[in-house]
C-alpha cells in the first residue's frame, strides 16, 4: 500500500522566481500551519497549479549529501541532489529555518520546467506574495538582476514573517549557523594575534565541522578586519535581519575597514 500524504497550503510568505538560459530557481520564504512538521533541509513536492500552492507533507530525501551540508543554497541549487518532476508547476524543494516561531521557513529549489506563467516575469524574475494558499504577482521589491541568488534572501530585508514585517533571512541550514561563527571568531583570533597561523590551522582540523567550510591559508587582512568587528560587538550568528539591522552592519562594517585600511581611503 502507498505511503498516505497530506496537502499542506502555506499560510502566506513571498517567493522570487528566477529564469535562467535552461532552467529556473525559486527561493523565498513561506510560513505553513503549525501542524506542518517540516524536516529541515529534507526534500518536499511543491505544486503551484492556477493559483494555489501545496506541499506534499511526506518527504523525498532526509537532507542534502553530507558533501553539500554547510555549504548554503548558493551552492546547492545548483547541485545534483534533486529529484526531476514531470509536469509544470511541480518542482523538489528544501527548506531552512527562518521564523521557527510561527513554522516560517526559507524555501528553495531549482526545475528545468517553467513554475508558474511567464507573464509574470520580468527582467527573467518573477515575484509572488502567497496568502491563504494563493500566490498573486507583485512588483519586484528590489531589481535582483546581477544578484547571487543567496544574496536576494540575505542581503534585502524584503522576506515577510508572519505579521508581515520583512527581514533578511538565512540562506545555510540552521544547525550550521554555529559553525560559521565559530570559524569567523577563529580567523578573528588569528587577526588580532591572539593564535599563531600554526593554532588557527589546528583549530580547524581539530573542529570537524568548521574544517568542511576551511580556509587554511586565510587573507590576513580580512583575518584583522573580522578582529576589529569582533571587538565592536559585529561578529555574531547569522540570522534574520531586519532592514535597520541591514543598515547598522553596513555601517559598522564601513567604518572598522577604514580602520584596519585606512590608506586606501586616504588614496581615494
Amino acid at each position: 500500500m502507498s505511503e498516505s500524504f497530506k496537502l499542506f497550503r502555506p499560510t502566506s510568505g513571498r517567493l522570487m522566481i528566477r529564469e535562467t538560459t535552461d532552467a529556473f530557481a525559486l527561493v523565498g520564504v513561506l510560513h505553513f500551519p503549525p501542524e506542518f512538521e517540516i524536516k529541515e533541509a529534507a526534500s518536499y513536492m511543491l505544486m503551484m497549479l492556477g493559483d494555489h500552492i501545496e506541499v506534499i507533507s511526506n518527504v523525498i530525501d532526509d537532507g542534502l549529501p553530507d558533501s553539500m551540508v554547510g555549504n548554503g543554497i548558493g551552492y546547492a541549487i545548483q547541485a545534483q541532489c534533486w529529484r526531476s518532476t514531470g509536469a509544470a508547476g511541480t518542482l523538489t524543494v528544501r527548506f531552512f529555518k527562518a521564523f521557527p516561531e510561527s513554522n516560517g521557513w526559507v524555501v528553495f529549489g531549482p526545475s528545468m520546467l517553467p513554475i508558474v506563467s511567464m507573464d509574470h516575469f520580468n527582467r527573467s524574475h518573477a515575484w509572488l506574495d502567497v496568502s491563504a494558499g494563493k500566490f498573486f504577482g507583485i512588483q519586484a521589491p528590489f531589481d535582483a538582476v546581477g544578484e547571487a541568488i543567496a544574496s536576494t534572501l540575505t542581503s534585502y530585508a524584503v522576506w515577510p514573517d508572519v505579521e508581515g514585517d520583512l527581514y533578511a533571512v538565512p540562506a545555510i541550514e540552521s544547525t550550521w549557523r554555529p559553525v560559521y561563527l565559530r570559524h569567523a571568531l577563529l580567523l578573528a583570533g588569528l587577526g588580532a594575534g591572539e593564535i599563531s597561523l600554526d593554532d588557527f590551522r589546528e583549530a580547524i582540523r581539530e573542529d570537524r565541522e568548521v574544517f568542511q567550510i576551511r580556509q587554511l591559508s586565510p587573507d590576513m587582512n580580512y583575518a584583522r578586519y573580522l578582529a576589529r568587528l569582533r571587538d565592536r560587538g559585529g561578529v555574531i550568528e547569522i540570522g534574520v535581519r531586519s532592514a535597520a539591522d541591514l543598515d547598522r552592519a553596513d555601517l559598522l562594517a564601513k567604518e572598522v575597514i577604514r580602520e584596519v585600511m585606512p590608506e586606501e581611503f586616504a588614496a581615494a
